[in-house]
């Protein structure tokens, strides 16, 4: 919701796009970053600079700073992943450490082929896929859980499980674990083929792709659109590292939001509107707010 007002006042004319991109990369930095962690917050600013500097006028600036945010976000997320375990021990001195890690890497990656990418993901993303794959060919298959589980889990939070006495089905990390020993988290793609083989990943993908593609159409005209992109996205860029419960909340909880905002409208009588002079007007700095 707050990304969404930010984006709104972007698109209105009341915020510039750096500002508001700093304001956002400023409270994740208070929220996640500071704390060491990374995932989610890294998808909420990926999502916040394309949002906000799409809408800067300028193409040549647009581009520059659209840029240098994902660069600043990358190179962020990366710094936090590698220092977070050292930084309670070594203090300051693990960003130094950090820095000579990385430039000995770059120095020998035409030897060993291994440079600032050791610091992501990408190990562990092959793992998976390779242990999934090997589930699945050797018969043990999740049958479409991965995909149809998630709707359960919204109605079924971990929070009611215990005063409930009620039971929750395992995500596919937790049961992953259960034949191999890995550090958490499930890539999607391996996750996906234990479910169904090739036709589940391309089925799902093609459903991710329709709706993505869909959420930054309509998003440039509609406030409901827009706020589903706000929700949608950063679950989306983080979630397909952690499995498709991640990946699916972002539209789950969207269609939470909505219905809410569709209960609102019944005492108000008012919908939404990003610009009070049509859907893609913008305002000088200094009007007043649009209404919604």
């Amino acid at each position: 919701l707050v990304l969404y007002e930010v984006v709104r006042r972007v698109k209105v004319g009341l915020t510039a796009p750096l500002k508001g991109f700093a304001f956002v990369l400023g409270l994740f930095f208070l929220t996640d970053y500071s704390k060491g962690s990374t995932g989610l917050a890294t998808g909420f600013v990926v999502t916040a600079a394309i949002l906000l500097f799409r809408e800067e006028q300028r193409p040549l600036r647009r581009w520059v700073l659209l840029g240098a945010a994902l660069g600043a976000g990358v190179l962020l997320a990366a710094v936090v992943r590698t220092v977070r375990v050292d930084l309670h021990d070594e203090g300051t001195a693990a960003f130094s450490s950090f820095a000579r890690q990385i430039g000995g890497q770059e120095k020998s990656s035409s030897r060993d082929a291994e440079g600032l990418e050791m610091v992501g993901n990408g190990t562990q993303y092959a793992a998976h896929i390779l242990e999934c794959i090997a589930l699945y060919e050797a018969g043990v298959s999740r049958e479409w859980r991965s995909v149809y589980l998630p709707l359960v889990y919204t109605f079924k939070p971990s929070f009611l499980v215990g005063p409930l006495g009620l039971s929750r089905a395992k995500e596919a990390a937790w049961e992953l674990s259960e034949y191999y020993i890995h550090g958490g988290g499930i890539f999607v793609l391996g996750e996906l083929y234990w479910n169904g083989g090739y036709f589940c990943v391309a089925t799902v993908l093609a459903g991710l792709f329709w709706l993505c593609r869909r959420c930054d159409l309509a998003s440039r005209t509609s406030a409901l659109w827009l706020l589903m992109v706000c929700e949608v996205s950063p679950n989306l860029l983080q979630g397909f590292g952690y499995g498709f419960a991640q990946v699916s909340r972002g539209p789950l909880n969207a269609l939470v939001v909505l219905a809410a905002y569709r209960v609102l409208l019944l005492f108000t009588g008012r919908p939404a509107r990003l610009a009070p002079a049509g859907p893609l007007a913008r305002r000088p700095a200094g009007s007043p707010a649009t209404p919604g």
